[in-house]
């Protein structure tokens, strides 16, 4: 992974989710916003919509088959190996088996983003659903996300009030 990372050179409102509406900063990587800046750095290269389609039906229907994937120069996700849990009383009695995911972003835009699992022995909320709603929300709303992303004509464009507006487009976000 390299060191140049483009949130690293940006300021902290980069793929943040931004304030909410209770007046509590949203979480400091919107996975919306994460997945979104890796197609639009595609599609700035040229790629169309039926490429981010397909990419994210392919985002789709690897996690929900626990399988690897892989769109060079877009993203990566690979399943965790195993199942964590084996031999303790969390995996006895139980055909759920914890899963989780490492999401690799291969435009160096963000470091990967780890989405664990749905495990009672866990603090916390299971990660992998969320990576699965966000991925619905981008696919639900594939047409107004991708006619938004084709007024950027370099990654420079992707301002503040450029992912504000993006914000306001995803369906399916939770109520804050």
């Amino acid at each position: 992974m390299p060191r140049n990372l483009e949130i690293l050179d940006r300021d902290d409102w980069f793929l943040r989710e931004g304030m909410r509406g209770d007046g509590n900063v949203g979480y400091p990587i919107y996975y919306r916003h994460a997945i979104t800046y890796s197609i639009a750095i595609n599609i700035i290269k040229g790629e169309k919509p039926d490429w981010m389609v397909q990419q994210v039906d392919n985002l789709i229907k690897t996690l929900e088959k626990d399988n690897y994937y892989q769109c060079k120069g877009f993203i990566e996700l690979y399943p965790f190996a195993g199942n964590p849990f084996a031999g303790t009383s969390l995996a006895k009695g139980t055909n759920k088996i914890p899963k989780g995911f490492v999401l690799v972003d291969q435009t160096d835009s963000y470091y990967p983003l780890m989405f664990y699992g749905e495990s009672d022995d866990r603090d916390g909320k299971p990660r992998v659903s969320a990576l699965k709603y966000s991925l619905y929300s981008i696919k639900d709303g594939l047409e107004k996300i991708y006619n938004k992303l084709s007024e950027l004509r370099d990654k420079t464009e992707w301002t503040f009030d450029f992912q504000n507006e993006l914000w306001e487009i995803y369906p399916g976000k939770p109520n804050s």
